[in-house]
This record gives C-alpha cells, sequence and structure tokens, in this order.
C-alpha cells in the first residue's frame, strides 16, 4: 500500500510539473506572437497569442492551491524542523522572498492577459509586461533551486540562519559543475515545448467556444506544434546534458574519472533517463508531422499521443530525482 502511494504521488507530481512547465511556456509564446502580429499585421498572431496567454493563466490558478498547499506540508515536514527552537528554513526569508518573486510573476501574468483588450493601442506597453512575466518567471525559478540546492547542501547551518544574507551568499556561487546548471537550462527549455504541446490540446478543447474559423486553428495548431518541436529538441539535449553530470552520482565516483565503461545500462536511473529523453524526442517527431501537416486539424490523435510522450518524459525525469532526492 506504501509503495502504491508512493507512485501515486509521483504521478500526481510530475503531472502538476508539467502543468508547471506549459504555464510558465505560455507566456513567452505569447508575447513572441504578439510581436510577430505587430510586425506582420496579421491577426491570426495576435489572437493566438492571446490563447496562450489565457491557458497560462487558466494553468497557473489550477496548479496555485497544489503548489501553495505543498509548500505548507514540507515546510512544517523538512527534517530541519526538528532541530529544536529553530523553524523550518522553508519558514524563512529567504523562502518568502522566493515565493515573493513567484507570486510577482503570477500578477504579472493575469495583467498581461486581463489587459489585452485595455491596451490595444500601447502594444509596446503590453509587450513589456509579457517580457517582465518571463523575465522575472525564469529569475523565480532559478532562486527556487538555489533555494532547493542551499537546504540541501547547508542544512544545518542555513536552519540555524534561514535569512536572505545567508541564502545570497550560498546561492550566488553555484559552481559551473553543479547539475543545477543543467537541470535549470532543461527547465527553461522544456516550458516553452510544454506550453506549444499543451497548447494543442487547449485549442482543441476551446475551438467550439472560441470559433474563429476554421483557417484560424489550422494556422494555430500548425503554430504550437512548431514552438513545441522548436524547444522540445534543445531539452531533450539538456536533459543527456543533465544525465551526463548525474552519472558520477550513479556510480558513487568523481565527474573527471567518469567514462563509458563505468555506465551501467541496466541501472534504474539509467533506464529512466533513457526513456525521459526518447519519449521527448519522440514527441518532437509527431509534433514534426502536424507542423509539416497540410490537414493539421486531422492530426489531433497525433497531438493527444504527443502529449502522453511529453508526461511519460517528466515521469522519467521524475522518477530520477525522487531516487537521488538532492538535485545539486
Amino acid at each position: 500500500m506504501i509503495q502504491y502511494a508512493f507512485y501515486l504521488r509521483s504521478f500526481l507530481l510530475c503531472l502538476m510539473a508539467l502543468v508547471l512547465l506549459a504555464a510558465m511556456g505560455g507566456p513567452f509564446i505569447a508575447v513572441i506572437s504578439e510581436h510577430a502580429a505587430r510586425a506582420q499585421k496579421k491577426v491570426f498572431h495576435d489572437k493566438f497569442a492571446r490563447q496562450m496567454a489565457t491557458m497560462s493563466v487558466t494553468l497557473s490558478l489550477c496548479a496555485l492551491p497544489f503548489c501553495l498547499g505543498g509548500w505548507a506540508v514540507l515546510a512544517f515536514r523538512h527534517p530541519a524542523y526538528v532541530i529544536e527552537g529553530v523553524l523550518s528554513p522553508l519558514l524563512g526569508q529567504a523562502s518568502i522572498f522566493v515565493l515573493g518573486i513567484l507570486a510577482v510573476a503570477l500578477l504579472f501574468l493575469i495583467q498581461y492577459q486581463n489587459s489585452w483588450v485595455r491596451l490595444k493601442e500601447a502594444k509596446l506597453f503590453h509587450m513589456l509586461i509579457g517580457w517582465l512575466t518571463v523575465f522575472v518567471t525564469v529569475g523565480g525559478v532559478y532562486l527556487l533551486l538555489a533555494l532547493k540546492r542551499v537546504m540541501i547542501h547547508y542544512p544545518e547551518a542555513f536552519a540555524a540562519d534561514p535569512t536572505m544574507a545567508s541564502f545570497l551568499s550560498v546561492a550566488r556561487f553555484v559552481p559551473l559543475e553543479s547539475t543545477l546548471w543543467p537541470f535549470f537550462a532543461a527547465i527553461v527549455l522544456a516550458a516553452p515545448a510544454a506550453a506549444g504541446g499543451l497548447g494543442l490540446l487547449w485549442l482543441l478543447l476551446r475551438r467550439n467556444k472560441e470559433d474563429f474559423g476554421r483557417d484560424y486553428y489550422a494556422y494555430a495548431f500548425k503554430r504550437a506544434a512548431k514552438f513545441a518541436l522548436l524547444f522540445g529538441i534543445p531539452a531533450a539535449a539538456a536533459v543527456a546534458w543533465h544525465a551526463v553530470w548525474l552519472a558520477p552520482r550513479f556510480s558513487g565516483i568523481e565527474l573527471a574519472q567518469m567514462n563509458l565503461a563505468l555506465i551501467d545500462p541496466s541501472q534504474p536511473e539509467w533506464i529512466a533517463l533513457a526513456a525521459s529523453i526518447g519519449a521527448l524526442l519522440l514527441a518532437c517527431l509527431l509534433w514534426g508531422v502536424i507542423a509539416a501537416s497540410k490537414t493539421p486539424l486531422r492530426q489531433k490523435p497525433t497531438a493527444w499521443f504527443a502529449a502522453l510522450l511529453l508526461f511519460a518524459a517528466v515521469l522519467g525525469e521524475g522518477f530520477v530525482l525522487g531516487r537521488l532526492f538532492s538535485l545539486f
């Protein structure tokens, strides 16, 4: 029963991770498309941008209760909490600061989506809000990963002094060989890929409610697939980079001593990473089929299958992170 509960929790966490990735990548796709609409004077670009922004807001608000609930649970169950007289670092200044940055990103996103009509004649200002959403989100994700690294590598010291000064003194000196960097790159690249991949499903779900015509949805379907493909391939490369830098952890040796002879492909971590990369590349292949199709709206099963492969890729990476626990 405990094992089944673990698998269920892992499944739900990875599903939430996929939703959050799509929510993060949506604003980038939206603001790029809004620039294209202004430059090319094509209304289809603007409609697509607005739909991607709306999808991001919807996914963010759906994920928000689960994220806050998960943070609250971790705050009171973190190992550092058992230190007598010391609050969990998740309740410290650094954690609140990181949550505040992500909250600001969400507020920017909501403002970006809600001001579409109001700022119709001030497109440059509206796009500025979109770029602020993108940059604040990326910065918030980096700070979140840095916080996780500090709490794992320096649990006692950080528990004794969970302040901003303590956090920043360590977070700003992340070594180049840290696996934080490939993992961060994988997140940043996978976010637009996930937004494009789930954007295909969002377009299918919204087609009957927002009937912009068959020509528009054929265009939007291909454009979402192109974004998913464009970022899915480098995201797979980032996951492979992450796998290479994780390899010494699987073998218990230093990175400088690693060679192919020491790799045991039967290890579950390697199987999961290979499955993750393979699933993502297969999803890219299917997105390429949609992008190249002359009748993209007939590729609905392809879009759904690609989304399932994308989720499988997230599951593979999530399995490895769950096995290692200490990310960086």
